[in-house]
């Protein structure tokens, strides 16, 4: 059975949203964040201390977009994450990792003055250019959603999962108040889908 170490509003959404858009059986570990460090079975697996983590058996991994490739490779294949014959794939494999390394990457600095840094520290420098870095990627989206439904074209894939979450995170933590039109109405047509809300819940 596979185990997600999951904290509510963090980068474990995506594992558990990837899991259920595949019909995966799978159970929850909640770890209390942010205080889970003092997790020592959590921390056993994974001594990083980010969240998520995910146990198959013999397997233990961390980060949310690796984890998403290792479902993908052990349990695909998925019109989740097409193949690299197929017209989409360069789009998909492009804004799979963006969702990551452009947009939660420097949303990390923020959240970790919010939630783990002395109080008065909370808006600062740092705080600020990271939001400027996360707003200015957003053109690369928009421009995007303006010509496809989704980020790899007609189909919903695990580069929408990637970037789902990253841009709730961006609005969460204050880098934007309210996305263009065209990515509201994405963001509405991809937290419709019934894999998402299942994910939510848990």
């Amino acid at each position: 059975m596979i185990t997600v170490f999951h904290a509510p509003r963090t980068r474990s959404l995506r594992v558990l949203w990837m899991l259920e858009e595949m019909g995966l059986p799978y159970e929850v570990r909640l770890v209390d964040f942010p205080r889970h460090r003092s997790d020592a079975e959590f921390m056993r697996l994974n001594p990083a201390g980010s969240i998520p983590v995910l146990r198959d058996g013999d397997v233990v991994i961390s980060e949310s977009t690796a984890i998403i490739e290792y479902l993908v490779a052990r349990y695909g294949p998925t019109p989740l994450a097409p193949q690299p014959s197929e017209a989409s794939y360069p789009s998909y494999l492009q804004y799979f990792h963006f969702g990551e390394a452009s947009l939660a990457g420097p949303m990390t600095v923020v959240a970790h003055c919010w939630f783990m840094g002395p109080e008065d520290q909370r808006e600062n420098a740092g705080v600020e250019a990271a939001r400027t870095i996360f707003r200015a990627r957003l053109p690369a989206i928009q421009s995007r959603l303006e010509e496809h439904d989704y980020l790899a074209g007609s189909a919903f894939t695990a580069a929408d999962v990637s970037v789902v979450y990253a841009l709730g995170l961006g609005q969460a933590l204050r880098a934007v108040e309210t996305y263009a039109p065209v990515i509201q109405d994405y963001l509405a047509r991809c937290r419709a889908r019934p894999g998402f809300q299942r994910a939510l819940l848990k």
